[in-house]
């Protein structure tokens, strides 16, 4: 059987390993040659530094996608206690003043004036002022929606669980030997 990878197809292939085999521990005997057995710990110390990458990748997916639900819990929290929809509450959070000097966009056309060759001076102004103007309005966004996380106490107990060889205490990567041959810096 060909396996063509990606980073997409190999997250797959783990999930669907994950839900194949629900039931297997490290200490499950997946295959035997002349008697001897091969557990499934043996298998994954085998390959360890390969799936160690795809193991952080999934993580930050999930976390991802932890966030984003947060965020939409914190939003529709807010708004059933202020009687409005979601989309009220995120136009309350982006809305208001947002003052983009004339130093800001010449600060900024001048560090880019390259990029807007093709342009008018005018027009490349334009463009980096409300540019500018979004980019306040993110921050204000972000700023309303941490705002929010404290308020309706969100309690996050999502941790990587990323398994790798298991280390001799006496090897660890952490501690080190007690008394190095070799001391890296």
């Amino acid at each position: 059987m060909l396996i063509r990878s990606s980073p997409g197809g190999v997250l797959f292939l783990i999930l669907l390993l994950r839900i194949a085999a629900p039931a297997q521990t490290p200490e499950t005997v997946v295959a035997t040659v002349n008697g001897r057995e091969i557990t499934l710990k043996q298998v994954d110390e085998t390959i360890a530094a390969a799936v160690f990458p795809l193991q952080q990748q999934l993580y930050a997916i999930r976390k991802v996608a932890l966030e984003n639900l947060i965020t939409a819990r914190v939003l529709e929290s807010e708004a059933r206690a202020q009687g409005a929809s979601v989309e009220e509450v995120r136009q309350r959070l982006t809305s208001g003043e947002i003052d983009v000097t004339r130093a800001q966009v010449e600060e900024a056309y001048t560090q880019n004036a390259s990029f807007f060759a093709s342009m008018s001076p005018d027009e490349a102004r334009e463009r980096l002022r409300l540019d500018l103007e979004n980019q306040a309005r993110m921050k204000k966004y972000r700023g309303g929606l941490e705002a929010l996380r404290k308020k309706w106490t969100v309690k996050v107990n999502f941790a990587p669980r990323l398994a790798g060889p298991e280390l001799d205490d006496r090897l660890s990567p952490a501690k080190g030997a007690a008394k190095p041959a070799v001391t890296i810096v």
